[in-house]
C-alpha cells in the first residue's frame, strides 16, 4: 500500500471514518478499511443517497474536487478539498467551513482538468504532503 494510503487508514481509524471511492478505485478504498483495524467503514457503491448521508452525518469530509466535495460543502459539512489537476481558484467549494489543499510544487501542466496525468507523473497530487490535509482536517474538527 502507498504511504499516502497508510497515512489516510492511520489517520482515519484513529477516530473512525468512512471511506467512499469512485468506479474503479473500490479496491484502495476496501484496502484503506482494512487496513484501519475495523474503526473505518467502506462506503463504496452506486447509491448516492447513502454517500449524501454519510457527508450529512459527518464531522468533517475530505475529498479530492469531486461531486462529492461540493454536496459535503452544500451541505453544511467543514470540508477540505484537494486540488490536483484542478484549481481552487475556479472550482473550491462556497462554503466558509471549507478549506483548499494543493501542492506546492510548480508545475507546467497544471492545472490541467484531466482525471489522467497526461505527462505520467501525477505529481499534482503526489506531491501533497499527507501531514497537510491531516493538519486541515484537524482544524476542521477543532472545537470552535
Amino acid at each position: 500500500m502507498p504511504r499516502s494510503q497508510r497515512h489516510i487508514a492511520y489517520i482515519y481509524g484513529r477516530g473512525g471514518a468512512a471511506v467512499q471511492a469512485r468506479v474503479g478505485r473500490v479496491p484502495v478504498a476496501a484496502e484503506i478499511a482494512a487496513s484501519a483495524g475495523g474503526k473505518v467503514r467502506d462506503l463504496t457503491g452506486p447509491d448516492l443517497r447513502n454517500a449524501i448521508l454519510a457527508l450529512a452525518a459527518a464531522k468533517a469530509a475530505v475529498s479530492n474536487d469531486s461531486g462529492l466535495l461540493h454536496v459535503a460543502a452544500a451541505l453544511g459539512t467543514p470540508t477540505i478539498g484537494i486540488f490536483g489537476p484542478t484549481s481552487p481558484w475556479h472550482w473550491a467549494p462556497l462554503n466558509p467551513l471549507a478549506a483548499t489543499i494543493e501542492t506546492a510544487t510548480a508545475l507546467d501542466c497544471r492545472p490541467c482538468h484531466q482525471p489522467t496525468c497526461r505527462v505520467g507523473h501525477h505529481r499534482c497530487m503526489r506531491d501533497i504532503d499527507p501531514e497537510q490535509v491531516l493538519e486541515a482536517a484537524r482544524a476542521a474538527l477543532a472545537p470552535v
